[in-house]
């Protein structure tokens, strides 16, 4: 049953990670929840099918520590406390099941500080109410079923409880995953075999965004086109002459009866056209190089994801030590810089386990140690590491972004008095910091100013508002410097601000740094500093410093 949840929701991965409302990847709920459950079935599958008791407990642990996200440790609150209903009665059946439903959704409830209608936590709620009004005579597969069926509709009900669905014209992406991890405890249960990848309706090669209606893509890489050619009326020699002036990589090859015809080019009609008045051709593909190099270097991230731990320099036992959570080699060596201890890079995402946190604190050194998680999306797990390990371990500082995690940093001081002292002042530092930044929306969102279409670019409050989209970089930086940031220039300016730091992001075109430097000099008197930081989500990340 655990192997096929997670093979249901791996399978459906992206197409949760697209339901979510938010316009830059940033742990999507697909990658979340699949990686999480990954952890899983990893944790059991060692155990004895026999032993219940031993593969939910498991299960349970294994989730926690895999757990990544809001979603993931939400999933994992589920899983804790519907294990520990199975784990109780020593079986899994239709007297346990509402039970272990109950204790799952109200685990999950409450390990949100502050749970709304319209997600997974309602989603969970309804499948435990509708279950329990089910008679055990009904037997376990039905039950589990009924279930399913309450999930799914639940789900369809989310975004007439919770505004900003309806407004992306999506459902919550959290709760959909709990129902196909529900849908894939009754395939399991089954024995339906889930095909490990996706059917090729799931399976189409991501297509370039960011042009108008109407106007067909720049093509940077061409067509790979292949096929045979029977009975070729020209030469080899002369074919292959002729179709390397066409394209790159031009391979012809074979006799006077059949000859093998590969090329790269812009256009592959004009091949395609060349090749029918040369032969009677077959077995003809023709693939698009741009949307190949695209979803490898989605598959790429998707692999690099999960992220590792870096020890730098374990602290002194005298000493408070560091964790924090880098996306991108630049923002690496920045908090290296600062005095971090230890890193959990991750790619271009934050999905830091509850497990790498744990051992990057045990690792870190120190008499005790601190810890950034740098993301709203990574606070849940490093909230859940450190309250699994003992209280005078390691202190979370909310540092709901990166950049309010490096305003913490700058009031890091190992040595620097009482630990409840630095803490206090690093989290009022994160608390007090204002930034901003600018990224390519990757789906359809809604914004203060209204709908943002896929391809836009995105002005950002705080890393989470969004302000609204605009065709041009400059418009959207040009916005955020001006409705957002400049009104804080000056309330801020009398105190002890002394410069604006820019973070070059991996996609920003460094032929815009001056267009960029104009529209800061024209918002605000601070001096300009820049910052190449790499990462790939944002194109550039101000902050008042």
């Amino acid at each position: 049953m655990l192997d096929a949840a997670t093979a249901w929701v791996a399978r459906h991965r992206e197409q949760l990670n697209r339901e979510n409302v938010f316009p830059v990847p940033d742990g999507d709920t697909g990658t979340n929840l699949t990686l999480t459950l990954q952890a899983v079935v990893e944790a059991v599958g060692g155990s004895s099918p026999d032993d219940v008791r031993a593969i939910w407990a498991r299960a349970a642990q294994a989730a926690l520590a895999g757990s990544r996200g809001n979603s993931g440790v939400i999933l994992s609150q589920f899983m804790a406390g519907f294990a520990a209903e199975v784990t109780s009665a020593g079986r899994l059946d239709a007297s346990v099941l509402p039970k272990a439903f109950a204790a799952g959704a109200g685990k999950s409830q409450s390990a949100v500080a502050e749970p709304r209608e319209g997600t997974v936590l309602t989603v969970a709620r309804d499948v435990a109410e509708h279950v329990a009004c089910l008679p055990v005579s009904v037997g376990f597969d039905a039950m589990l079923s009924a279930a399913c069926e309450e999930a799914r509709d639940s789900v369809q009900r989310t975004p007439e409880l919770l505004p900003v669905l309806k407004e992306a014209g999506v459902v919550d992406a959290g709760g959909w995953g709990l129902a196909l991890y529900l849908e894939g405890l009754l395939k399991g249960f089954r024995d339906v075999q889930i095909p490990e990848f996706d059917p090729p309706a799931e399976a189409v090669a991501p297509v370039p965004v960011g042009y108008a209606k109407g106007e067909v893509p720049a093509v940077e890489h061409g067509f790979d086109i292949q096929f045979l050619a029977h009975h070729p009326v020209n030469p080899v020699d002369q074919m292959r002459a002729e179709l390397q002036a066409m394209g790159e990589y031009g391979l012809v090859e074979g006799n006077e009866e059949l000859v093998k015809v590969h090329v790269h080019a812009r256009d592959p009609g004009a091949v395609l056209s060349w090749g029918c008045a040369s032969a009677f051709i077959t077995d003809v593909v023709v693939e698009n190089l741009d949307a190949q190099a695209a979803a490898m270097a989605k598959d790429r991230v998707s692999r690099q994801d999960q992220g590792t731990v870096q020890v730098l320099q374990p602290a002194r036992s005298d000493e408070l030590a560091l964790v924090a959570v880098a996306a991108g080699p630049g923002f690496a060596e920045l908090f290296e810089s600062l005095g971090a201890n230890c890193l959990i890079q991750c790619n271009d995402t934050y999905n830091p386990s509850v497990g790498q946190f744990q051992d990057a604190i045990r690792t870190a050194g120190g008499s005790h140690v601190l810890v950034l998680p740098n993301h709203s999306n990574a606070l849940p797990a490093a909230q859940a590491a450190v309250a699994g390990l003992p209280p005078t371990s390691a202190t979370v500082i909310d540092t709901p972004f990166v950049l309010s995690g490096v305003a913490a940093m700058y009031r890091f001081e190992p040595s620097g008095g009482p630990r409840d002292a630095v803490v206090g002042g690093m989290q009022e530092a994160a608390d007090a910091s204002v930034y901003g930044s600018v990224a390519k929306s990757v789906r359809n969102s809604g914004s203060e100013r209204g709908p943002v279409l896929e391809g836009q670019f995105v002005a950002l409050a705080g890393g989470e508002t969004v302000l609204g989209g605009w065709s041009r970089v400059e418009d959207a930086v040009d916005f955020l410097l001006r409705e957002y940031l400049q009104p804080r220039f000056a309330a801020i300016q009398q105190g002890q601000a002394e410069f604006l730091t820019a973070y070059r992001g991996a996609d920003a075109d460094p032929d815009q740094d001056a267009a960029v430097e104009a529209l800061v000099a024209a918002a605000t008197s601070l001096d300009l500093e820049w910052v190449d930081t790499r990462q790939r989500n944002h194109m550039y990340l101000f902050a008042i410093e």
